[in-house]
């Protein structure tokens, strides 16, 4: 009986949580084409369950980044709207000033 052992080490700096569900069908895809080609074979050390956690790792991350961001859009939002009052009632008090020394409306 003849024993064959191979092995291939990667690099995981490319791998990207939209890229893991391709990823891992291309694992399953190599696994079934090694077997069909050669009957018995298996892979011992499979990435496909650290790929899977990582995966679902950040789908959550990225839920908790949203829902603490949320009150801070909200912060931004009621500062803009604080900014613009103010600006709209100076504009206002200018308007009233000048009307109050006899400048009136332009017509066309």
């Amino acid at each position: 009986m003849a024993t064959a052992i191979w092995f291939q080490i990667f690099d995981g700096s490319r791998v990207r949580p939209a890229t893991v569900s391709r990823i891992v069908d291309n694992v399953a895809v190599a696994e079934a084409r090694v077997t069909a080609l050669l009957n018995n074979t298996t892979l011992d050390a499979s990435p496909v369950s650290a790929l899977e956690s990582y995966g679902q790792a950040a789908s959550t991350l990225t839920l908790v980044l949203t829902v603490f961001s949320l009150p801070i859009i909200g912060l931004v939002a009621y500062f803009i709207s604080l900014i613009a009052g103010m600006v709209v009632q100076r504009g206002q008090s200018e308007i009233a000033i000048l009307r109050s020394r006899g400048i009136t409306a332009a017509r066309s």
